[in-house]
């Protein structure tokens, strides 16, 4: 029905290629009635200026190039990558110009209508409510929860009723694992049921998190989650190391997308992003079966516990119920939050999303002072720390790491009813404080 121009590096390229497009179309004698051209361009190149990522294209500059884009056979047209709502406004005002000045008229194409009940305000769009968990991802029977391997089988089936505890554990930034060693030791003698170990996060260069995994089980004795990003491998890559995975005895893999490369010391390197989070959990799935990504035999499957990212604070509620109900249905067992500070950034998520089928673990990350709170709601991606808890831990001075334990304890308290287990995130090397 459609085809066209998307992404980019702004619109001029953008037009180019679509009158590059629609020049091909036409000597293959392909006409615009068969098949119709779109145009959405980023507003610009993105640049980096300090922590943040612009686009440099102003709404009135990207709503300049409608005339073009219809004039080259453009019939649907919009933005991609750094458009915001003010630049979508000022376009459509000047697609409303083109279109009075030409005596024609915008036309609305009808799609069947939905089998869905009639939407209240504020409900997602049915387009969108059809892949929403709601409806009824089936839940896992007994039998099936017991062949799952690692995390998954424990808290899937509960475990006897047990709250699961991992803690999370950056790998060495250097080859020498020492202090990483000695800190996973302390955290198994604690009591932790296991160690989440990150894969080069905020895209800073770290040891291999497979490597730093395999390093504390061997020496420490204790079960591990490997953050496995699609950052930095293609598909080959993937499934290459997934089954160094299973074969190492690395059997639970949470499937992250991975910080872009521009955040970290390393804004030079190119991020491959073959597929994202929920590719790669299609993938394990696909593995877990006995086959490849492509549908080869593997010969005998793997038996890795697949744990998806979940974000109850995001921007975009949205997105999110629609992101977390494509990761179940691509087969994720369990759910890792981002870090929470509040009971309701959970409880609201979760009465927009309905009954979730898979066991959540929710991230808890204790703040160490004022300043710590300020960079990690104002830099960190993913994270939200609530105005009210900001506001104590700047009253909290110099009792700010004391005055962060209590919050977290109170927290934890407060959302164990609604979760399986927590995973608690050390700030600073403060390993004991996490014991």
């Amino acid at each position: 029905d459609l085809i066209g121009i998307n992404c980019g590096a702004g619109p001029r390229p953008s037009l180019d290629s679509l009158k590059r497009l629609a020049g091909a179309l036409a000597k293959e004698g392909v006409t615009p009635d068969r098949v119709a051209l779109a145009c959405m361009p980023n507003a610009g190149m993105p640049g980096r200026v300090g922590h943040s990522t612009l686009f440099i294209s102003r709404p009135d500059y990207c709503a300049g190039f409608v005339e073009e884009f219809i004039q080259s056979g453009a019939r649907l047209v919009g933005g991609c990558c750094g458009t915001t709502s003010e630049h979508i406004k000022a376009m459509r005002a000047s697609l409303d110009k083109y279109l009075d000045a030409h005596g024609m008229s915008a036309a609305l194409k009808e799609f069947p209508a939905s089998q869905e009940a009639p939407l209240e305000p504020g409900e997602v769009h049915a387009a969108a409510a059809a892949i929403v968990v709601k409806s009824g991802a089936p839940s896992l029977e007994a039998e099936e929860a017991q062949r799952l391997p690692g995390v998954a089988g424990r808290l899937i089936q509960n475990d006897r009723g047990r709250f699961f505890v991992s803690v999370e554990l950056d790998p060495p930034k250097g080859a020498v694992a020492r202090k990483l060693l000695q800190a996973a030791a302390l955290i198994k003698e604690a009591g932790a049921d296991t160690i989440n170990v990150g894969d080069s996060p905020m895209a800073k260069v770290r040891m291999s998190s497979m490597a730093t995994c395999l390093l504390i089980q061997e020496k420490v004795g204790i079960e591990t989650i490997i953050h496995f990003t699609t950052r930095d491998r293609n598909l080959m890559g993937i499934q290459a190391d997934l089954l160094g995975c299973q074969a190492l005895g690395v059997r639970n893999v949470i499937a992250l997308t991975g910080d872009p490369p521009s955040v970290g010391n390393y804004a030079h390197a190119t991020a491959v992003y073959d597929v994202d989070s929920i590719g790669l959990i299609k993938i394990i799935s696909e593995l877990n079966k006995g086959r490849d990504i492509s549908g080869n035999s593997i010969g005998s499957p793997t038996s890795l516990s697949i744990a998806c990212a979940l974000n109850p604070t995001a921007e975009n509620r949205a997105l999110e119920i629609e992101r977390f109900s494509k990761k179940i249905e691509a087969g994720a067992h369990f759910a890792m939050t981002q870090p929470l500070y509040q009971l309701s950034d959970l409880t609201d998520f979760l009465a927009d999303f309905g009954d979730c089928p898979i066991p959540i673990v929710a991230g808890i990350m204790p703040l160490n002072s004022f300043k710590h709170a300020e960079y990690l709601h104002n830099e960190v991606p993913g994270i939200t720390i609530p105005q009210d808890v900001r506001d104590t831990m700047s009253r909290a001075g110099e009792e700010g790491a004391r005055v962060g334990l209590e919050l977290s304890s109170q927290l934890l308290e407060e959302i164990r009813p609604y979760i399986a287990g927590v995973y608690l995130v050390p700030s600073f090397g403060r390993y004991d404080d996490i014991c």
